[in-house]
C-alpha cells in the first residue's frame, strides 16, 4: 500500500487550500466517552477512504475471505468471525471477534496505511511489559480482490480504561504513553507535524457565538478579541515546538486495554490509525481536553504532568518551554471550541472552555508581538463581566 501523504505538505497557516484544524474530542462526562467524529477544518470525517461503502455490509460480505486468510496465516481453524460495534468506537471500521486453537483475535477492516504501519513496527513481537500496544496475530494489505488493509490482534481480556476511571488509570494511561513515544523513537520521523489555520478557525467560532447566541456571548466575545489580537505569536509559539516525534494521535481512555486484572497492570494502546508527527503535548493536551469538565479526575490524575513525569522517567526529552507551549495550546483549542458546535457544544464543556481561556491567558506571560501587548490593553479577565464560575484547571 502506498504511503499517506503528509496532512503537513496540504497545510500552511497563511493561505492553505485546505487547512486542518485541531480534532475535535469526545467529551468524557459521567463516565462516558460521547461519540466524536474526527474531522478536518472542512467537516470531512477521517477513515480509511472508503466513505462510500458501509463497513458492516463490507465485513459481512468478506467475512469468508478473512476467514481464510486468518486461517492460511495462523495455520489453525478460525471459529466463526463475529462483528461488533463497541459505545466508544468513532471510526468507521468494522471490528470483530474471532478464535483459534491458540489465540483469541480481534479482527478490524478496513485500516488504513498508518494503523498498519504502527501495528507492524510495534506490535509484531511477543508481548511483555515494556510493549506499548497490543501484538499485532495476522495482517494484510489485500482482501477479497479488493485494496483493503486488515489486521488481526490479541484480543485483551480487560478494559477499556474508560469504564472504571480514576487517578490510577490516568497515570498507567501515562506510563502507556511513554512507553509508545519510547518505542516509536526508534523509526525516524519523515513526516511534517500537522500545521493548524488557526486564523480561519478563530474566525469561524467567532461566527458561531454570534449565530448561534451561545451563552455566556459577551464573555466569548471579549475572550476571542484577545485571542485574535495574540494569535500570531500564540500560533508562531505552537508551530515552532519541539521535540518532533511520533505521536498516539487518539490517546483517550477507550484506548486503553489491559491484559491482565492486577490493579497496576500496564495499560496496553489500540486504534494506530492516527499516529503522526507532532509533539508529545498534542497528545497530552488531547486526554486533558476530556477531562476539562471532570474537576475531580483533573485534580486526581493531572494528566499533562504524570505524562510529563513518565517520559522523564524513560530519558524522554520534554523540549523546551513546555509548560508555555501547553498554556499556548490549550488557548487555541478553547477558543476554537464554538467553531466545532456539533461535538464539542455542550454548555458545561464550553463553560470550562472559559475557564481555560481565562486562566491561561493570564499565566502565559507577555507574547512577543502581541498586539494586546503594544496596545496596552488588560488581559481579557481583568475587564468585569458576568462569567460562569466552571471548575478551575488544578495541573
Amino acid at each position: 500500500m502506498h504511503e499517506a501523504p503528509s496532512g503537513h505538505a496540504i497545510a500552511n497557516r497563511v493561505g492553505a487550500p485546505a487547512p486542518v484544524s485541531p480534532t475535535p474530542i469526545p467529551i468524557l462526562s459521567s463516565g462516558l466517552l460521547s461519540p466524536s467524529p474526527q474531522r478536518d477544518s472542512l467537516g470531512n470525517s477521517s477513515g480509511n477512504g472508503i466513505a462510500s461503502i458501509d463497513s458492516s455490509s463490507l465485513a459481512t460480505m468478506l467475512r469468508p475471505m478473512l476467514e481464510a486468510e486468518l486461517e492460511r496465516a495462523t495455520g489453525e481453524r478460525v471459529d466463526e468471525l463475529v462483528f461488533f460495534r463497541t459505545e466508544w468506537q468513532r471510526g468507521g471500521a468494522a471490528t470483530g471477534r474471532a478464535r483459534t486453537a491458540r489465540h483469541d483475535l480481534v479482527v478490524k477492516l478496513p485500516v488504513n496505511d498508518a494503523e498498519l504501519r504502527w501495528f507492524r513496527r510495534l506490535g509484531a513481537e511477543d508481548p511483555d511489559e515494556r510493549q506499548p500496544v497490543a501484538r499485532l496475530i495476522a495482517s494484510g494489505e489485500h482482501l477479497g480482490g479488493f485494496d483493503l488493509a486488515w489486521i488481526a490482534l490479541e484480543r485483551l481480556p480487560r478494559g477499556p480504561v474508560l469504564r472504571d476511571l480514576n487517578g490510577s488509570g490516568i497515570q498507567r494511561l501515562a506510563e502507556a504513553s511513554a512507553r509508545f513515544s519510547l518505542a516509536a523513537a526508534a523509526f525516524e520521523v519523515d513526516r511534517d507535524p500537522t500545521i493548524e489555520d488557526w486564523n480561519a478557525l478563530l474566525h469561524t467560532a467567532i461566527d458561531a457565538v454570534r449565530d448561534r447566541r451561545l451563552d455566556h456571548r459577551q464573555v466569548w466575545n471579549q475572550l476571542l478579541k484577545q485571542v485574535v489580537r495574540d494569535v500570531e505569536p500564540l500560533a508562531t509559539l505552537w508551530d515552532h515546538r519541539e521535540p518532533i516525534e511520533w505521536i498516539h494521535g487518539d490517546l483517550h481512555p477507550g484506548n486503553g486495554l489491559l491484559r491482565s486484572a492486577e490493579p497496576n497492570a500496564p495499560i496496553i494502546l489500540i486504534d494506530l490509525a492516527n499516529v503522526r508527527a507532532g509533539h508529545w503535548l498534542e497528545d497530552a493536551i488531547y486526554l486533558e481536553r476530556l477531562l476539562w469538565t471532570r474537576a475531580d479526575l483533573l485534580k486526581s490524575g493531572r494528566p499533562l504532568r504524570v505524562i510529563a513525569e513518565a517520559r522523564r522517567a524513560v530519558g524522554l526529552s520534554l523540549g523546551p518551554d513546555w509548560d508555555r507551549l501547553a498554556r499556548a495550546r490549550r488557548i487555541l483549542l478553547a477558543a476554537t471550541a464554538p467553531a466545532f458546535l456539533r461535538s464539542e457544544g455542550s454548555p458545561s464543556f464550553l463553560a470550562a472552555c472559559i475557564g481555560q481561556l481565562e486562566r491561561n491567558l493570564r499565566e502565559i506571560g507577555p507574547l512577543k508581538g502581541s498586539r494586546a501587548a503594544s496596545s496596552g490593553t488588560p488581559p481579557a479577565d481583568s475587564r468585569k463581566r458576568a462569567a460562569p464560575k466552571p471548575e478551575s484547571d488544578p495541573t
